[in-house]
C-alpha cells in the first residue's frame, strides 16, 4: 500500500482528464459473485428514500472534520450529479468527481494529511458483498490520488475517475447495486485501513440506455437530460425537414430544366424541317417540266414509305387499296404540274 501511495501521485493528471468514449456493446461473458466483503466486512443496509450517498459508520475512523462527495457524469451531461440514478447502463463509460473537504478546525487531535487517495468497487445492497465477475471487479477499483489545494482552514482534495461496468445486474438474479468508496490516508497508523468510507444509494445497472421517449422520468440523470434530448431532436427533424424540402426544389428545377431542353429540342427539329422544305421548294422551282414531274413522283414516294414505316400494318393493306393509293398519287402528280410554288409546299404538308 505505501509503494501504490508513492506512485499515485505520478497518475493524478491522467486520472484528472475524462475523454467521453463511444457506447460498447453488451458483454455477456458469464459473472460470478464475490464471496469476500471489502476488508472483510459487511455493510449493514441502510434503505432511504434518498438518491444520496450516505457515511458507513461501520467503518469510518474519522468522523469529523471530512466531507466527502461524489459527483457522477456521462458524455451527455456537463456538470456532475450528486443523486445516484436508479439505473445505469454498461453501454456507457461514467465519470465520477472525488471531492473531499477537509475543516482543519474540526480534526482536533487528528493529523492532517497530506495524500489522501480512494479506491472505488461495487456491493451487492442486501449482503454487502463485492460483484465481480470472472473473479475480478466489474469496475476499474485502482488506487486514486486525490490533488491538494488549501484554502485558509480548508483543504480541497479533488480527481476525476472513469468506470465503466463490465456486467449487469441481469446475471446476478436482477440484484440491486451500490458503490464503495473508501478513503485511504497517510495520516492514519495503518496506512491499509480506510479512514472514511461512504456509498451510494441502489441501482442496476442495464445493458443499453434505452430511447428519450423510453426513459424513466424518476431517473436522475435521464430525467435530466431529457429536455436537452428531446430539443436535440427537434432540431434535428428540422434539419431533416430543411433537407427534405431543398431536395425537392431541386428535383422539380431538374424536371422543369428538362421539360425545357425537350421543348426547345422540338422547337429546332421543326425550324430545321421548314428550312429543308423551303430548300426543297425552291430547288424544284429552278427544274425543268419532265425534272418537275420526276421530283413530285419522287417525294410521292418518299411521302409514302414514310407513312408505311410508322406502321407496319399499311404494309400489309390488299392490293386495292395499292392501286387506290397509286391513283391518288398520279392526280396529286397531276396536279402539282399546273400549281405554282406556294400551292407545292400546301400539298407536301397535306401529304
Amino acid at each position: 500500500m505505501k509503494q501504490e501511495m508513492n506512485n499515485a501521485t505520478s497518475i493524478v493528471d491522467e486520472n484528472n482528464h475524462f475523454e467521453e468514449e463511444e457506447e460498447d456493446e453488451e458483454d455477456t461473458t458469464s459473472t460470478t459473485t464475490s464471496n469476500t466483503t471489502t476488508n472483510n466486512t459487511t455493510i449493514h443496509n441502510h434503505h432511504h428514500s434518498s438518491r444520496q450517498w450516505i457515511k458507513d459508520t461501520t467503518q469510518c475512523i474519522v468522523s469529523n472534520g471530512y466531507h466527502l462527495q461524489v459527483g457522477i457524469t456521462t458524455r451527455d451531461e456537463s456538470l456532475p450529479i450528486y443523486d445516484t440514478p436508479s439505473k445505469m447502463y454498461s453501454s456507457l463509460r461514467y465519470k465520477l468527481h472525488y471531492k473531499c473537504i477537509i475543516n482543519l478546525s474540526q480534526l482536533g487531535n487528528l493529523n492532517i494529511p497530506n495524500l489522501l487517495m480512494c479506491r472505488i468497487t461495487v456491493i451487492d445492497d442486501e449482503s454487502g458483498k463485492e460483484i465481480k465477475k470472472d473473479n475480478k471487479p466489474i469496475i476499474d477499483d485502482s488506487l486514486i490520488s486525490l490533488k491538494s489545494t488549501t484554502n485558509g482552514n480548508f483543504i480541497n482534495f479533488e480527481a476525476n475517475h472513469k468506470i465503466k461496468f463490465k456486467s449487469v445486474s441481469f446475471h446476478h438474479n436482477k440484484s440491486k447495486w451500490r458503490l464503495l468508496l473508501q478513503l485511504f490516508s497517510d495520516s492514519n497508523t495503518n496506512i491499509n485501513t480506510p479512514i472514511y468510507v461512504i456509498k451510494s444509494a441502489p441501482f442496476q445497472v442495464y445493458a443499453r440506455r434505452p430511447k428519450v421517449s423510453e426513459r424513466d422520468p424518476t431517473n436522475v440523470i435521464g430525467h435530466q437530460l431529457d429536455s436537452k434530448n428531446k430539443k436535440k431532436e427537434s432540431n434535428t427533424t428540422t434539419n431533416k425537414d430543411n433537407t427534405n424540402t431543398k431536395k425537392r426544389k431541386k428535383m422539380s428545377k431538374e424536371t422543369k430544366d428538362k421539360d425545357t431542353k425537350v421543348v426547345e429540342k422540338k422547337i429546332k427539329k421543326m425550324e430545321s424541317f421548314k428550312k429543308t422544305l423551303d430548300l426543297l421548294v425552291k430547288y424544284h422551282s429552278e427544274l425543268d417540266e419532265e425534272d418537275k414531274k420526276n421530283a413530285i413522283q419522287l417525294m410521292i414516294t418518299k411521302f409514302d414509305e414514310l407513312s408505311q414505316f410508322g406502321n407496319t400494318k399499311e404494309m400489309e393493306t390488299t392490293t386495292v387499296n395499292q392501286q387506290q393509293q397509286l391513283l391518288l398519287n398520279q392526280q396529286m402528280m397531276e396536279s402539282l404540274m399546273n400549281e405554282d410554288n406556294q400551292q407545292i409546299i400546301q400539298i407536301i404538308i397535306i401529304v
